[in-house]
């Protein structure tokens, strides 16, 4: 079972390699077009698509392997000291 998160169109693609996908992103439309491209690709009975916070669930989840793909923030990365999720907030302004 692979988690993924900030997902759109990745947990269509990952449902290939997995049997099963549990599928996470804190905004409900990018939930709806992920089941709409998973309809499509004909794999939505293999993926689990949850609207949340993955921080807060994740102690919650059980799964092989994560693939997080985290909002992009810009050049500021480039000048960061430190570069993980929990300074992600100052990075993004």
């Amino acid at each position: 079972m692979l988690l993924v998160c900030n997902i759109y169109i990745k947990s269509n693609f990952h449902s290939n390699a997995f049997r099963t996908v549990i599928a996470v992103d804190i905004d409900p439309r990018k939930i709806e077009m992920a089941q709409h491209n998973a309809e499509l690709y004909k794999v939505a009975d293999r993926i689990d698509f949850i609207i949340g916070d993955f921080l807060k669930l994740a102690p919650y989840l059980k799964a092989d392997a994560v693939f997080l793909s985290p909002p992009w923030g810009g050049p500021n990365y480039l000048s960061a000291e430190v570069f993980d999720v929990e300074h992600m907030d100052t990075l993004n302004g």
